[in-house]
């Protein structure tokens, strides 16, 4: 009886000994992500965000300009925020969520993008050729968009009338000019956002 007695208070004192030094459960209540704020410039890019958890996690978006990868994953890990780039002048915002599978916990992520800052002008602002036909000058356009040239002096032609970014348009006399004084007219430049610049162009008469 004595023997039968030592027998299970050793079994008791293994089971309270495996009791306490059991592993933890796993903590399915925490889940944070660093940073909780992106930023990007209107060109886009790409930025990555810490995940700490225990548990099984998925990432959604609230805005399709924004691609993460990847999209689901399980404990402490990473993962990559992209934005393609704004074409557009104002800003653009979205969320990013993280959200834990088993405990329920989310957290956002608030990303920003800048708008581009659209340019469009030329240099020179005016031109003068000579009387001859044939005489050319060069204009050089400076921009960060597409841009057509919606007017043009009946008296010259350009070797381009569109583009996109910066170019260089040669002006070229078509005829000579035999009249008593110059001939004057102006080219208009315009951008996609209906931004315009006039460029003079003159020719000179014969002498």
């Amino acid at each position: 009886m004595l023997s039968r007695l030592l027998t299970l208070l050793g079994f008791s004192s293994t089971f309270a000994f495996m009791a306490c030094y059991a592993p933890p459960m796993e903590d399915l209540d925490y889940l944070e992500v660093n940073p909780s704020q992106l930023s990007f410039p209107a060109e886009g890019g790409i930025q990555s965000i810490h995940i700490e958890t225990e548990d099984e996690w998925e990432i959604g978006v609230s805005n399709n300009f924004v691609n993460v990868e990847p999209t689901a994953g399980k404990g402490e890990s990473s993962f990559y925020v992209t934005a393609r780039p704004n074409e557009e002048e104002h800003s653009r915002n979205a969320f990013v969520i993280a959200h834990g599978l088993r405990g329920g916990i989310s957290q956002y992520i608030t990303v920003r993008q800048e708008g581009i800052y659209y340019y469009l002008y030329a240099r020179p602002d005016s031109i003068t050729l000579s009387y001859e036909k044939g005489q050319t000058e060069c204009l050089a356009v400076i921009s960060n968009s597409k841009w057509t040239i919606s007017e043009i002096p009946i008296f010259v032609e350009a070797n381009s009338i569109a583009g996109v970014g910066t170019d260089e348009i040669l002006v070229t006399t078509l005829s000579e000019n035999d009249s008593t004084g110059y001939r004057e007219g102006k080219m208009t430049i315009e951008d996609r956002r209906g931004y315009r610049q006039e460029i003079i162009v003159r020719q000179m008469q014969k002498k």
